[in-house]
């Protein structure tokens, strides 16, 4: 009887499969997919880029409204940063931020996956260095930070570290408010 089954059952599916698997051919990295990126299909191609005049703005406007950025690419430079978190090593690319003096900066920046700590022609891409990465703005597939948008890395880079890497928060607003009092 099993043998029956299996010849009436098995050797029809088998000759479909591979009927169709000629039609729709596969390759295992299509079935397999192994990275971490999920990128949504209405994403917008236009890339956000961070520089010295938005970059506190865009940390803080990605944070509040993740899910509006979801798929976008990104551009971003700062300093790289490993963190030992729940006895797993995270990543950030950061700078620091500045109100009005040294004394109230602070670390700020976006998680970043799928980094590569390596030697290049340039040097080498570790903690510390100064680093411009290219990505996608994705949802974390990592059980510790599931759910928190990160960057998902294309591209890192050894950029120079500029004159003044810190960030400076335009106070000119307040000081305005302040003079009309």
């Amino acid at each position: 009887m099993i043998l029956w089954i299996r010849k009436k059952v098995l050797l029809p599916s088998l000759l479909a499969f591979i009927f169709f698997g000629f039609l729709f051919t596969f390759t295992l990295t299509d079935l397999l997919d192994t990275t971490a990126e999920i990128i949504p299909v209405n994403q917008n191609k236009e890339t956000i880029l961070f520089d010295e005049n938005n970059y506190l703005d865009l940390i803080l406007e990605i944070n509040k409204e993740p899910e509006s950025y979801l798929g976008k690419p990104v551009e971003i430079s700062g300093f790289l940063i490993k963190e030992k978190v729940k006895d797993k090593f995270v990543y950030f690319v950061a700078r620091y931020v500045i109100n009005s003096c040294l004394a109230d900066r602070v670390l700020m920046g976006m998680t970043v996956e799928n980094v590569v700590e390596k030697d290049t022609a340039q040097g080498k891409i570790a903690p510390g260095a100064w680093v411009h990465v290219k990505g996608t703005l994705v949802t974390s597939q990592k059980p510790e930070k599931a759910g928190l948008i990160v960057i998902f890395v294309k591209e890192m880079n050894l950029q120079a570290e500029p004159l003044n890497p810190n960030v400076y928060v335009d106070c000119e607003a307040e000081d305005s408010l302040d003079a009309t009092e």
